[in-house]
């Protein structure tokens, strides 16, 4: 994945690559396509040791977001979900932190790697681009992860970046609208916190309505 600079003139700002690693490119559609698909319309979130605690409210508003958009489908989480391996755990969606391309702040792998059909995920987050309570691992950029919502307009949005990769985990691919959850790539002071319209749609089709 590349940096663009050219997406849109609301991106001008170097644009962050955003990736799910079953795709060398992006799958561009005006429909949010789905590729994969859970047996079952659920999946419990676990959150690495080594992921900042500081992020953990930034992960649970994205987790939340997804489960608030009408659909069956739920992810679980609660502070007890935390795991100390790097192993991928049939009926999980593990969020941790892995050493990724500099432009690629995050990345989600579905298992297995073949098929229409996924039981499990892990979502890598670039530890050299992790931003919390004044410190990060390297210059590369920041992922910043405030308590109440928001990012600074230098800062890259940690929020964002989980609500795109638990988009992944549960199916979607990625597509061409850039006031959706599930286009390609970020920018410094990205708001984006929620789904769009279609994505939401798109998962009440996939997983049925509540």
């Amino acid at each position: 994945m590349q940096l663009n600079k050219s997406v849109s003139t609301v991106c001008r700002s170097a644009l962050l690559a955003l990736c799910s690693c079953l795709a060398a490119t992006p799958a561009l559609a005006q429909t949010p396509p789905m590729d994969r698909k859970w047996a079952t319309p659920s999946a419990h979130v676990f959150i690495h040791v080594d992921m900042p605690p500081a992020c953990d409210a930034a992960t649970q508003r994205a987790i939340d977001t997804w489960n608030a958009q009408g659909s069956r489908w739920t992810y679980g989480w609660t502070s007890q979900n935390y795991q100390t391996d790097r192993q991928a755990y049939v009926g999980r969606v593990t969020i941790a932190p892995q050493r990724l391309s500099p432009s690629v702040p995050g990345q989600a792998t579905r298992y297995p790697n073949t098929g229409t059909m996924m039981n499990s995920a892990w979502v890598g987050i670039n530890d050299q681009m992790l931003y919390w309570n004044g410190s990060y691992y390297t210059a590369d950029g920041d992922l910043q992860c405030p308590t109440s919502g928001g990012v600074a307009s230098n800062r890259y949005s940690f929020e964002y970046v989980a609500l795109h990769e638990l988009g992944h985990s549960l199916g979607f691919g990625h597509h061409n609208d850039y006031s959706c959850a599930m286009s390609y790539g970020t920018f410094a002071g990205d708001t984006r916190t929620r789904p769009c319209a279609a994505e939401a749609a798109e998962l009440r089709r996939q997983y049925g309505a509540r």
